[in-house]
C-alpha cells in the first residue's frame, strides 16, 4: 500500500517522500526502480517531481510471481 501521498494530492514542493507498507513481497519496485523494505514492510523513497501531473507507481511481485500494481496521481503546482 501507498501511504502517502494520497491520490489526487496537490503539493507544492518539487521534492516528495512517497512512503508505504508491503508484506509476503519478494520484490517490490516505485516507477520501475527497485526499492526495499525494512524488516517490518515499511518502505520510504525520495522523488523529484516535475511541474503539473505526476504518476506514482509501486509494483510488487510474490515469491510465486503474482502481481499487484498500486499507483497515484499527484499534483505539482
Amino acid at each position: 500500500s501507498i501511504i502517502t501521498p494520497m491520490d489526487g494530492m496537490v503539493v507544492h514542493e518539487p521534492r516528495l517522500t512517497v512512503n508505504g507498507r508491503a508484506e509476503n513481497v519478494a520484490w517490490i519496485s516505485l516507477n520501475d526502480r527497485q526499492i526495499f523494505t525494512s524488516e517490518e514492510g515499511f518502505w520510504s523513497e525520495k522523488l523529484i517531481l516535475a511541474e503539473g501531473e505526476s504518476i506514482i507507481t509501486v509494483r510488487v511481485r510474490d515469491r510465486f510471481g503474482r502481481e499487484k500494481t498500486k499507483s497515484v496521481h499527484v499534483v505539482l503546482n
